[in-house]
């Protein structure tokens, strides 16, 4: 299913430590990069090497490393570890679950984008 849109947390942008740490160049290029994610056949996912994800997204490779370097955009081009997400209710931790499995290929995701996705289908 193809959403029309997506969350925007002003409040969770503002006080995003790793996001707050980039330039504003690295902030705009992230926004870019979560319209891609947003349109990506596995929402929240890009499944293509990094160089690509920077192509089809419009933007400057710099701004992007900078991205990685601060651990805003999660990911690799190769032998990526699984990402595993622990629900938490009531104020306590749930069983961790596997979103996205170890990855050996390349593999570039928006950890809220895949949690909420997740939410979304368990909910």
């Amino acid at each position: 299913m193809k959403r029309p849109a997506f969350q925007f947390y002003p409040k969770d942008w503002r006080s995003n430590l790793k996001l707050n740490r980039c330039s504003d160049a690295a902030k705009g290029a992230w926004i870019q990069i979560l319209c891609v994610l947003h349109d990506s056949e596995e929402y929240g996912v890009a499944r293509f090497p990094l160089k690509e994800l920077i192509a089809a997204a419009g933007v400057q490779a710099k701004s992007v490393r900078e991205l990685v370097d601060k651990g805003v955009i999660k990911g690799g081009d190769s032998d990526v570890p699984a990402f595993v997400f622990v629900p938490r209710h009531g104020g306590r931790e749930g069983r961790p679950v596997t979103l996205l499995e170890e990855s050996k290929g390349p593999m570039w995701y928006s950890s809220r984008f895949v949690e909420d996705e997740y939410k979304r289908k368990n909910a």
